[in-house]
């Protein structure tokens, strides 16, 4: 029988397959971008609870399940990443000098949640999750399945090792390596994610420092991609001293990555965390 520190995969996955439904009525291109955020969230939280499943063997995840997740997962995180752009240029303080550029992005924007809203209604994308992810909460409750906490944070213990090869990489090489970063931030991202879904003391600090890394790395990933797009946009006026003010905040997100990872993430804390996950 599972004790207290074991996981209930039922109770797990139907907190976020309930707001997906939540989100997916409210849907549409008129929504507000949170609405999306919420649907994406919620998507996410489902992917990490699957990998759990995946990662003990108990139950055969149907493949056609996991290619909807990740063809939703593309496609919305373009729309977010363009709204987090949105957002930025509306603060930015040069905002009426680069009117033409905020209006090529926004219909972008518009271009993007049509279709994926088209997507999901014409391809019945939320009745096939809604079947199959009905499926798994029955086998799930039937079976009374749970995953032992000391299991997965061993799995944890081991994805841990991906992160400490990304971050000794990043230190004994460039630290402009932006390919580094960025599996550096991909592997943060699972572990956080993972270590969520557990919602236990033992995998507190590891979640903290997975999502101050992740916030970090993202705001200099956001930077770099910008700069690309805004320099593709037709519109002249004023994209030279907008890329320059990018450029400007993308070396201070590297600065303070490197900060962080020396003072906050160093051997001794990363020892503490790999201590906590083999307890």
């Amino acid at each position: 029988m599972p004790d207290n520190r074991d996981i209930n995969l039922y109770k797990a996955l139907s907190k976020p397959y309930e707001a997906i439904l939540a989100a997916e009525l409210e849907l549409s291109p008129q929504s507000d971008p949170e609405v999306l955020h919420r649907f994406r969230v919620s998507m996410r939280r489902i992917r990490s609870i699957i990998r759990l499943i995946q990662s003990e063997g108990y139950i055969a995840i149907d493949n056609k399940l996991i290619k909807i997740l990740k063809k939703i997962a593309s496609f919305s995180n373009q729309i977010r990443d363009m709204d987090v752009m949105l957002s930025y240029l509306r603060g930015y303080e040069g905002l009426a000098g680069i009117s033409g550029i905020y209006a090529s992005f926004e219909r972008i924007r518009e271009e993007d949640i049509n279709q994926f809203v088209a997507m999901l209604r014409f391809e019945k994308i939320i009745t096939k999750i809604n079947k199959k992810i009905s499926s798994l909460l029955d086998t799930l409750d039937s079976d009374k399945i749970a995953l032992s906490l000391n299991s997965v944070t061993a799995r944890l213990l081991d994805d841990f090792t991906a992160v400490e090869l990304e971050y000794r990489a990043i230190l004994s090489g460039s630290d402009r390596d932006m390919a580094h970063l960025h599996n550096f931030r991909k592997e943060c991202k699972k572990l956080r994610y993972q270590g969520e879904v557990l919602d236990d003391k033992t995998v507190d600090k590891l979640v903290q420092h997975c999502k101050q890394i992740q916030t970090i790395l993202g705001n200099l990933h956001d930077r770099n991609v910008w700069i690309i797009q805004i320099g593709s946009v037709d519109s002249e006026h004023g994209k030279k001293e907008l890329i320059q003010h990018l450029e400007s905040e993308r070396e201070k997100y590297l600065s303070e990555f490197e900060e962080y990872i020396i003072t906050q993430f160093n051997d001794s804390v990363r020892e503490e965390i790999k201590r906590s996950l083999s307890v």
